[in-house]
């Protein structure tokens, strides 16, 4: 059964899909981790530093806990604001073998067997086509239809690309 949609980007919906591509690989982690490390550092050895040692070791605390996610929210805001493609909502029509994307005049399509990795996130279902690139459908925005695309995504995209909850 073929399903229709319109979804509209916000910032906090691309917000969320930049966390995720920047912080759901092993290297996201492991920067993360190192982050938290640092800061654990920073309190443990307070008095320990020279003033230098502890403004480079808080700074690398800083770094992938509050300062890239600062900077990933910016560019969210770029994009969405900036970016003509974010000003209108796309219509995605899922069937049973392409997605059809369309904007206005101007329509796209994929094949599901292109897809190579769906994930759903706490706001989003994420519909990946290359390993940076993906179509980010808001839960928000699927309202009624969010049960029945996602199982049509389970049933309709190789289960290996397939990461549901």
């Amino acid at each position: 059964m073929d399903r229709k949609f319109d979804v509209k980007v916000s910032v906090m919906d691309m917000f969320n899909f930049m966390m995720y591509h920047n912080y759901s690989s092993i290297g996201g982690k492991l920067s993360f981790i190192f982050s938290v490390a640092m800061l654990i550092l920073a309190a443990v050895k307070f008095g320990d530093f020279s003033t230098t040692e502890f403004m480079v070791v808080l700074v690398l605390g800083l770094l992938f806990t509050i300062i890239n996610p600062i900077m990933l929210f910016v560019k969210s805001v770029k994009q969405v604001v900036l970016n003509p493609m974010f000003k209108k909502p796309l219509t995605y029509e899922l069937q049973k073998d392409k997605i059809i994307i369309s904007q206005g005049e101007v329509s796209n399509e994929i094949l599901l067997t292109d897809v190579t990795k769906v994930v759903e996130t706490r706001r989003s279902i994420l519909v990946f086509v290359t390993r940076v690139r993906a179509y980010i459908w808001p839960k928000g925005s699927l309202k009624d239809q969010y049960a029945p695309v996602k199982e049509q995504l389970k049933q309709t995209v190789k289960e290996e690309a397939v990461k549901l909850k």
